[in-house]
């Protein structure tokens, strides 16, 4: 016995054995569907692979453009090492028309204790940079220095200012989402490492040396080194996601630790005013 399905074509009805019209129907659901990327038959679906077209390489050196590094030397002797991010630049009004204020966050266990704190950008001179905000329960610190720059240097910072960074929002953070954390470890200038977020929200016992302190952080496989504490952790749109605190070996498994971007945006504004 065969089965037919009814066409209605112009006016006159033809017949058309089942399976013909069974080899149309799907010739023509898979031309219609890979025009919106993906193929239906009944509920099965099967949409194409997406690539990541994130221009990882220009994102980071941008960012690596507002990381610098941190030094404070001891009164004492000895110095120790860390690395910051500029969020925003003021104009000297007394200095020139190349001379920027610089407000920069790191991690309070960067610039704690006794001693002289000096940053650098891009491994030119340090300059002497100030304390203007702090909050020790989040372990984040504000600094301000001063830097002689060209005048575009205020344009590679990213934002809806040319003289901001832009700031990511933790309640769009994904476990599971691509992260770039850079940093100067070991001072041997701005590097980078890529990995993903782990887990958000988690609260974590980390070891400063001479103090321990239970922190609220967020958790990504990025290899955060040695130095590259109060450096930036960024997304695909190059937006700040945390500062870099430090890191754990677990068996097999590295995880670093991050201050979320909007736990170190709360301090910057108090200490903004």
């Amino acid at each position: 016995m065969i089965y037919y399905v009814s066409i209605m074509q112009a006016t006159e009805q033809k017949k058309i054995p089942l399976k013909k019209a069974i080899i149309i129907i799907i010739v023509v659901s898979i031309a219609l569907n890979l025009i919106l990327g993906s193929i239906t038959f009944g509920i099965l679906r099967v949409t194409r692979p997406r690539v990541d077209t994130t221009d990882w390489v220009a994102i980071t050196h941008r960012m690596a453009n507002n990381t610098v590094r941190i030094e404070v030397r001891g009164l004492a002797g000895g110095t120790r090492d860390g690395s910051g991010v500029i969020v925003e630049i003021e104009r000297d009004p007394y200095g020139g028309d190349d001379a920027y204020y610089a407000i920069i966050i790191t991690c309070y266990h960067v610039v704690s204790g006794q001693g002289r704190i000096y940053v650098a950008l891009n491994n030119e001179e340090f300059r002497m940079a100030s304390v203007i905000g702090r909050d020790v329960g989040t372990d984040v610190a504000i600094l301000r220095t001063m830097f002689r720059v060209e005048p575009n240097f205020a344009l590679t910072l990213s934002g809806d200012s040319d003289r901001r960074l832009e700031w990511g929002r933790d309640s769009e953070l994904r476990v599971g989402q691509p992260v770039v954390s850079l940093g100067n470890a070991l001072g041997g200038g701005t590097i980078s490492h890529q990995g993903t977020i782990g887990q958000i929200g988690v609260t974590q016992a980390i070891n400063f040396g001479n103090v321990t302190r239970e922190l609220e952080v967020i958790r990504v496989t990025s290899n955060i080194q040695r130095g590259m504490s109060g450096g930036p952790t960024i997304d695909a749109n190059g937006r700040l996601v945390g500062i870099n605190v430090g890191h754990l070996i677990a068996t097999d498994e590295y995880i670093g630790f991050l201050i979320s971007a909007g736990t170190a945006r709360e301090v910057f504004e108090r200490a903004m005013g």
